[in-house]
């Protein structure tokens, strides 16, 4: 009987630790504004018109500053909310009463929306600004952030929001407040990058150019204001390649500036129809740092404002290093009939270039030289290997890709015109021979490696690819910028148990607590079967005792 008692305890023990144990391992996911008591997610202030409360909906007029904030509370316990992102959708085009949106989401949770409506006196749209307050763990000072602005959005990252108990949950709560002005008026910027080589004499700007290796450039930046509204705090940014060098040589609007156009300025207001002209000189590395053959540099510039969401426009740099003095070739020999030409006609073997393109899958961009990703993003590459004679043959031509560390080459992602292979392009893949003016198309997909690989900001990596023979060696680079952004505040991790280590947590400890329930059992140090036969033997003199006392009553009777 014990034994079966000792049984029965243990299984009702190792089935609780389980219980606690999955219930660790699968705890609910973070949840915005869950509770009964928190405050509306997206509210609204006029404040032209001095309005004294946050509300929904409003009125406004042409002209009106409308805040709109957005609050922020964890209320999931024992769970910490990762890149939390606030943002607010709104429609673009003019109208009389505008819907606005606010979200608040993060990488493991659902995303919690409400909206805030404007009514309006006539047809208008909203001009967001891009700097933010924010107001973290429920303080009264607000830290100016900055938002990114795209066409119908305005997102901030806040980094991860902890709760680890109900009292720090109210701690973490926070909101942002950003900004916006309702007009009938909309601002918008163009910008072209163009260069010349001052080194061969070149007058002229084009949009690519051929250069040597040491060679000076001149970049010339137009930006334009071509919106019905002016274009405020337009921040400018020049993005070189690894061997391109800044001269610290910029004129804007043909004055000398010390501005730092590397780092990026910012170029103030452009109004409306204004154009402002920066120009700039860079130097090409030495020869030694370009293989033989073409080499293809971009040379890049982004533009943004407080009202307007960011733009750039690359320029290309094509740098060739000539191949070193060789013995001579013998040339190909073809021989045709004694009837059809007296004497045989020599070829002398092909040239062969090449050109690469890189594309943003995850993203879906389009095919460029130099391309933005995020880590993880899925990216794919198209390398042209052309025989550039109209006559001969470039034989023997081997393709190889130079992948730098942080990016991921995807087996069996390769293509040769078209047809899958099994060939290794980082090693060298045999394209085979050339002929007259052929060409043929090379695909793969690389992926960006996880995000613990990169500092925050910007990382810009160089994908080289070689073409090349017993005769020719030829280049040509991509660019890949992955973008980690920063978050905003302190990260709190949360314990996962007793020693936050899931295997001693959830595992180790629970199994060595059932093992030493069940040798207390064993042990008789706890004297079940004595127990309960004190119980039953208790059990049944109350039930004696109670037969007795009826029967005494009846005999009275």
């Amino acid at each position: 009987m014990a034994k079966k008692y000792l049984i029965l305890s243990a299984i009702l023990l190792v089935a609780v630790l389980a219980l606690v144990s999955v219930s660790n391992a699968f705890a609910a996911e973070p949840c915005f504004n869950c509770m009964p008591n928190d405050l509306e997610t997206l509210r609204l202030k006029n404040r032209t018109q001095g309005s004294p409360t946050w509300q929904d909906p409003i009125s406004a007029n042409p002209g009106d500053t409308i805040g709109f904030d957005i609050y922020y509370h964890n209320s999931s316990i024992g769970t910490t909310a990762k890149n939390t992102r606030v943002k607010i959708e709104f429609p673009t085009d003019l109208r009389t009463q505008i819907v606005t949106t606010g979200h608040i989401g993060c990488d493991n949770c659902s995303t919690k929306s409400d909206t805030g409506t404007i009514n309006l006196s006539s047809l208008q749209c909203l001009n967001f600004s891009t700097k933010v307050l924010w107001y973290p763990n429920q303080s009264t000072q607000g830290q100016e952030v900055s938002a990114t602005l795209s066409s119908g959005n305005i997102e901030v990252n806040i980094g991860d929001i902890t709760c680890v108990n109900a009292a720090q949950c109210w701690d973490n709560q926070g909101h942002l407040v950003f900004e916006a002005t309702v007009s009938n008026l909309s601002p918008s910027l163009t910008i072209s990058t163009l260069s010349r080589n001052l080194t061969q004499g070149q007058t002229s700007y084009q949009d690519s150019i051929s250069v040597s290796p040491s060679d000076i450039i001149e970049i010339r930046i137009e930006i334009n204001s071509n919106g019905s509204a002016p274009a405020n705090n337009v921040f400018v940014k020049a993005t070189l390649a690894s061997n391109i060098s800044y001269q610290d040589t910029l004129t804007i609007d043909g004055v000398n500036s010390t501005a730092d156009i590397i780092n990026g300025f910012n170029l103030g207001a452009i109004s409306i129809g204004q154009s402002r002209v920066l120009i700039y000189r860079v130097q090409i590395a030495s020869e030694s740092q370009f293989g033989y053959g073409t080499t293809n540099l971009v040379v890049n510039t982004q533009t943004s404002g407080d009202n307007v969401s960011q733009i750039s426009d690359p320029t290309s740099i094509n740098v060739y290093r000539p191949q070193p003095s060789q013995p001579s070739q013998p040339p190909a020999t073809i021989y045709y009939p004694v009837s059809y030409y007296p004497a045989p006609l020599t070829i002398s073997p092909a040239n062969i270039a090449i050109s690469s393109l890189v594309k943003n899958l995850t993203q879906n961009s389009d095919w460029q030289t130099f391309v933005e990703t995020k880590p993880n993003d899925l990216i794919s590459f198209s390398i042209k290997v052309s025989s550039i004679s109209n006559l001969g043959i470039a034989s023997n031509v081997y393709l190889k890709v130079i992948i730098p560390n942080g990016l991921i080459y995807q087996p069996n992602s390769l293509t040769i015109e078209g047809v899958s292979s099994t060939a290794d392009i980082v090693q060298a893949i045999n394209l085979g021979d050339f002929y007259a003016s052929q060409s043929k198309v090379i695909n793969f997909k690389v992926k960006v490696g996880p995000e613990n690989q990169f500092s925050y900001g910007a990382t810009d990596l160089i994908v080289t690819a070689s073409a090349y023979n017993s005769y020719n060696n030829v280049n040509a680079t991509n660019k890949i910028s992955i973008i980690r952004k920063a978050v905003l505040g302190a990260a709190t991790e949360i314990k996962t148990g007793l020693t936050n280590n899931k295997i001693l947590d959830w595992i180790i400890i629970p199994l060595l607590m059932t093992i030493g329930f069940i040798w207390v059992f064993s042990s008789q140090l706890i004297d079940l079967n004595g127990w309960l036969e004190k119980k039953k033997k208790i059990a049944f003199e109350s039930k004696i005792e109670r037969l007795l006392k009826r029967k005494i009553s009846k005999l009275k009777i």
